[in-house]
């Protein structure tokens, strides 16, 4: 299963095969070897569903391997491709078929002649030649260059002489993506969902959910996109989901939260269905269209709208033993509820996207479990016809009369797809250069109406003293590793998904600030000291390593730091820096002398965590759960201390990170826990802070520090986004 190509790109992790290793920049991670098996077949393969029978083939390359084994190696390498910088799916599960990549790949290798997208490899690839039959391949090959060489002649002779041809669908689809700007339409603190743009494409009526654990709520937006204006719509109700739009855009469908589950199934269900018509009035009409009794059972991914005056709905249908969501037609004037399609015995079910208009038509989507397919059918749920092959499922479609023209975007591929349904013809597919979008809807080629992704990382600053938070977040912007540059402002590291990029910023008056003189895009902010008014900026795969001068970040001097760097913190004139070897694993801790240059170790077993206590001191942690006060100066140990002693429940391990200023010693967890150690002639570790309730939401640390007072922490959001208008560049 080896290969040639040994670097490769997936997401944000650069994948070494030779060291079997990944980085994203910040973190390097080895992988066990079945891991690295593993996810070299996904890369190899990335294109296409690998079936669990194939990873058994392939990967363990036995003939039987048990069902856990299979489920814990996924499980092992999604949670080692997750990162603050790749938060989402890494590998994604395909009911009943297998597994795929869901990040993109690309060959990355020095003076590769393949770039680009990797080509699959099959399950039943060949190996290579060996070098006993070499000599034979040899003679075919003449023999097959010579044929082919009189073939380019006689072709050449004999060509007709016509225009030349169209470029053919791979050429379009390999063409030069189609570039877009975007302009922000609306942002808040929380998330954009149920976004449904309407049938004239006038309006976007959408959910807002403030934080995680608030939930949906009772309101409508409705955002006007001639006028740039949202309307909010609060209803007489509890909780409730909006569905869908009427085929004329004048009314909404919602439906009430139930509260209760279905069937034993742990999503929420909802009931009934609600209209609310002259939305743009001070007194909107509210209408009960189905009450709950009679349908009880819609749920997270139910659709409403509708064709004059028959609603159509997706819920869920017993068939032969198991439950699939099928299309349902309900006519208003007899309020009678029929079934109009039949769901595969195999798969998830039917799940309407939209209808069409002149003709009168549904469009759904039927995940089987030979994949996803778009489909469009009659009103009654006759004349079913299949339109293209689907990805993954997709969020919605839209419908334009006058060109007869349905359009989607798949967000994974970064693909416009365009069904011209007068002609019954898939047009050929658009490649778009889009940001990490969550939802989209094709208002034409060149306008495309959007959500932001909801998967980022975001900045907090917490006052120990005050306790007072201060949220340094914007929506679909990584922000992380933010710190202090002096007492009244900050600066941290961006990364730019689309370019695949960081880029340090200022952060003054509530806004970002470039630096003229920081353009290198691997670099990221690693340790700042603000009362010597130095800083530590550089890249820990490249071994470039930068101190720079506080708060203008001109150079100060290069840093000679050698060796596989996971860390450095910098005080006064020297530098604390951990290694860790590439074989063994072991690591070492040293202090480079910025003033005389040289490096000394510090003799301990196995270090993990530290930080600068004073301008001599520093603070340090083992995985045997020991924390040290060690004097860089003197070269001694001044205090060790159990940790299993002061507190029976903490555990160091990479879960939990360490935190040092004039205020305090503190040990955060990944949750959010943080625990202060207190000196003295009784030493105690106890629970300090939760910062999850601090802002109100679940949280992951991916970096957190201390100064001045101050604990400034990042975490990977799933929370935040914003509405965006993009039109493509001229």
């Amino acid at each position: 299963m080896s290969s040639t190509m040994t670097r490769y790109k997936i997401g944000a992790w650069n994948c070494d095969f030779a060291t079997q290793s990944i980085t994203d920049g910040t973190q390097k991670r080895e992988l066990d070897p079945l891991s690295f098996k593993l996810l070299e077949y996904f890369i190899l393969n990335n294109e296409r569903i690998i079936t669990r029978q194939e990873l058994i083939e392939q990967v363990w390359q036995k003939g039987f391997v048990d069902n856990n084994a299979i489920n814990r190696a996924i499980s092992d390498l999604r949670k080692t491709l997750k990162s603050e910088l790749e938060p989402g799916l890494s590998i994604k599960t395909h009911y009943r078929k297998g597994y795929s990549l869901f990040l993109p790949v690309e060959n990355i290798t020095a003076n590769s002649a393949t770039t680009g997208p990797i080509k699959p490899l099959s399950a039943n690839s060949k190996p290579l030649t060996t070098s006993s039959s070499k000599s034979k391949n040899n003679k075919y090959l003449v023999v097959l260059l010579c044929i082919t060489i009189v073939g380019l002649i006689l072709s050449f002779l004999y060509q007709p002489h016509t225009n030349s041809e169209p470029q053919s669908k791979a050429d379009l689809i390999h063409a030069e993506p189609i570039e877009f700007t975007s302009r922000s339409l609306s942002w808040h603190k929380g998330t954009h969902t149920n976004e449904l743009l309407s049938p004239n494409h006038k309006y976007l009526a959408h959910q807002n959910i403030p934080s995680y654990n608030v939930g949906l709520d009772n309101k409508i937006h409705i955002l006007n996109l001639e006028k740039e204006r949202i309307k909010v719509i609060e209803l007489p109700f509890g909780k409730i989901k909006l569905q869908g739009w009427s085929d004329n855009s004048q009314r909404l469908y919602f439906s009430k939260q139930n509260g209760t589950s279905f069937e034993g199934l742990v999503d929420q269900t909802y009931c009934g269905i609600w209209s609310i018509s002259n939305f743009e009035s001070t007194s909107p009409t509210i209408e009960k269209l189905i009450n709950c009794e009679k349908l009880p059972d819609l749920h997270e991914g139910s659709r409403v709208f509708s064709l004059k005056d028959t609603l159509f709905y997706n819920k869920r249908a017993y068939q032969d033993g198991s439950y699939a969501d099928a299309i349902y037609a309900y006519d208003q004037k007899n309020q009678l509820e029929v079934r109009i399609t039949t769901p595969s015995k195999i798969g998830t079910g039917d799940f309407l996207v939209g209808v069409t208009t002149k003709p009168d038509k549904i469009i759904f989507q039927r995940a089987t479990g030979n994949g996803i397919k778009l489909y469009i059918g009659s009103a009654n749920g006759h004349e079913i016809q299949e339109i293209a092959d689907l990805y993954t499922l997709i969020r919605g479609v839209t419908y334009d009369e006058q060109l007869s023209l349905i359009s989607w975007v798949s967000l994974l591929e970064n693909t416009l797809f365009q069904f011209k349904l007068d002609s019954f013809e898939l047009l050929e597919p658009l490649k778009l250069k889009l940001p990490r979008l969550n939802k989209a809807f094709v208002i034409n080629p060149n306008h495309i109406l959007a959500t932001s992704s909801i998967f980022d990382t975001d900045a907090y600053q917490y006052n120990v003293l005050t306790q007072k938070v201060t949220a340094f977040t914007r929506p679909s912007i990584t922000e992380y590793k933010l710190h202090l540059i002096d007492d009244n402002s900050h600066a941290l590291t961006l990364y730019n998904w689309q370019q695949s990029r960081f880029e340090i910023v200022k952060y003054i008056d509530e806004a970002y600030q470039k630096i003229p003189s920081l353009d290198d895009p691997h670099f990221i902010l690693m340790s700042t000291d603000i009362d010597h008014k130095q800083a530590i900026i550089g890249d820990f795969q490249s071994q470039r390593y930068q101190l720079v001068h506080l708060p203008s970040f001109e150079p100060k001097l290069k840093l000679p730091l050698e060796g596989r760097l996971t860390s450095l913190k910098v005080r006064k004139n020297r530098v604390v820096a951990l290694n860790q070897d590439a074989e063994t694993g072991t690591r070492t801790l040293f202090v480079y002398d910025t003033r005389f240059k040289q490096k000394t170790p510090i003799h301990v077993s196995n270090p993990y965590l530290f930080d600068w206590l004073d301008n001599q001191t520093i603070v340090f942690t083992d995985l045997k759960n020991q924390v040290y006060i060690y004097d860089v100066v003197k070269h001694e140990t001044k205090l060790q201390l159990s940790i299993s002693e002061l507190n029976a429940d903490f555990k160091i391990n990479s879960h939990v990170q360490l935190a040092v200023d004039e205020t305090g010693i503190y040990l955060a967890k990944d949750a959010g826990l943080v625990y202060k150690l207190k000196l003295g002639s009784s030493p105690e570790l106890s629970p300090f802070v939760d910062l999850s309730e601090k802002i109100d939401k679940p949280i992951r640390l991916s970096s957190i520090r201390a100064q001045k007072g101050n604990l400034l922490f990042s975490s990977p959001s799933e929370s935040d986004n914003e509405i965006l208008s993009l039109t493509s560049k001229p």
